[in-house]
């Protein structure tokens, strides 16, 4: 067996860190798709995490009769802590959302319309789809999909703190 010489390790090394580098860069950017994504898709499901927040379930089907409806065996009061959790959640969230819609609404018109966007499109009892926003607002559908982008953005440095604020970063100095 030959042994690696000097330069042949360093060259070897080299491809590893690199690799390594890759691989974490990788997993940064999974980790920042998986916040943007929770981000969107709880304010996307808000009317029905807000229903189920309201609602008391635990009322209305206990542990047997949960086994005999699913085939599967839950512990004790494992359906009110479910409920307990998203009832936090949503407060939580009720209080970043009221902070943005302040925040947005002290800003200037297109601030303003961000909000808007965001509660048409997500929160409102009647959601707005996105013609019914571009004529609404007189905007193309681009601007619209970016706004509502940008709002989830912002909603995401609120929810996550700094984590959420990486994440972005780069766009925002771009």
């Amino acid at each position: 067996m030959e042994k690696l010489n000097q330069e042949q390790m360093q060259v070897i090394t080299n491809e590893v860190i690199k690799s390594l580098n890759r691989e974490k860069h990788k997993q940064v950017l999974n980790e920042k798709d998986y916040r943007l994504r929770n981000t969107q898709i709880l304010i996307r499901e808000y009317p029905k995490l807000k229903a189920h927040a309201k609602s008391q379930p635990e009322k209305f089907v206990n542990d047997d009769e949960y086994e005999m409806l699913t085939g599967v065996k839950i512990k004790d009061h494992e359906l009110a802590k479910y409920h307990v959790k998203t009832e936090h959640l949503m407060e939580y969230v009720d209080l970043i959302l009221s902070a943005y819609k302040s925040w947005c609404l002290g800003g200037d018109e297109n601030d303003k319309r961000r909000w808007w966007l965001l509660y048409d499109s997500y929160l409102s009892n009647n959601r707005l789809g996105l013609q019914e926003q571009t004529r609404k607002w007189n905007i193309d559908k681009s601007t619209v999909s970016r706004e509502r982008t940008k709002a989830i953005q912002d909603l995401s440095v609120m929810l996550f703190g700094v984590a959420g604020l990486a994440d972005f970063l780069k766009e925002w100095v771009a």
